[in-house]
């Protein structure tokens, strides 16, 4: 076994230790036992806010956006992008068991988040969940595929991140709907994955995708550690940063 990979072996049972340890004294009230944060209220909520100057936004130049955010060229025009440092808003959105969830809650539970944003019917998002949920190592065939984004599952697996899956469009590219969100979780079942239903796209118009499945990851404040257009890549990386893997 090459070295790099013992000592993540060493930092992931560490961090297994760990969680089962902090676990016991965190309050759980969802059915999906996500964690609970009695103190959200008095997080400071940017909010996603309207157009001209919101994130999402059409824009020329920096000074059309809000603060924390850069106007960036996209694929259809110029828009607000959000830059490190800035904080995600406190969306509330029903998950797979039917339960209205507050992002918030996963605030300053002593780990990274990582927020997916994603679609049903692109090749790369099924791929993902299906390699996420031990289903098949298709995503292996891909040409983005790099065998380091396994660790990014063994920290998954052993409750070192939490993963939100935030979904707006159904297979037929109709804002989801609950019944969409349970067929997929039929299809990709994961006990530690947060599957969202945000029909009215506030989350995908927030972080500005160009592709799916795009991964940004959160530090524990909230505030964006890592954006990215698309793909997995660049949160995976600042995953592994944050837990000091060398890969």
């Amino acid at each position: 076994m090459k070295p790099r990979l013992i000592i993540t072996k060493i930092i992931l049972i560490s961090l297994s230790f760990s969680v089962c340890f902090s676990n016991e004294h965190k309050e759980k009230k969802y059915t999906g036992l996500w964690p609970y944060n009695p103190n959200k209220d008095t997080i400071v909520n940017p909010g996603f806010n309207d157009c001209p100057k919101a994130m999402g936004c059409e824009c020329s130049t920096n000074n059309d956006c809000p603060k924390n955010a850069t106007c960036e060229e996209l694929f259809r025009g110029n828009f607000c992008i959000p830059s490190i440092g800035a904080k995600i808003p406190r969306l509330k959105a029903f998950d797979q068991h039917g339960e209205l969830f507050d992002l918030y809650d996963l605030a300053y539970q002593d780990k990274p988040i990582i927020i997916e944003i994603s679609t049903p019917w692109p090749r790369s998002s099924n791929s993902l969940a299906a390699w996420r949920s031990y289903i098949n190592e298709n995503i292996r065939n891909e040409k983005w595929w790099r065998d380091k984004f396994d660790i990014a599952r063994d920290i998954l697996d052993n409750d070192g991140v939490y993963w939100v899956q935030i979904m707006h469009l159904n297979e037929n590219k109709n804002p989801i709907e609950a019944k969409d969100i349970n067929s997929w979780v039929e299809k990709y079942p994961h006990d530690k994955i947060i599957v969202l239903s945000d029909p009215e796209a506030n989350m995908k118009q927030w972080i500005r995708p160009t592709g799916y499945p795009c991964l940004i990851l959160l530090e524990e404040n909230m505030r964006v550690k890592i954006h990215a257009l698309r793909g997995v890549e660049e949160a995976f990386d600042g995953l592994f940063d944050y837990y000091n893997i060398e890969y």
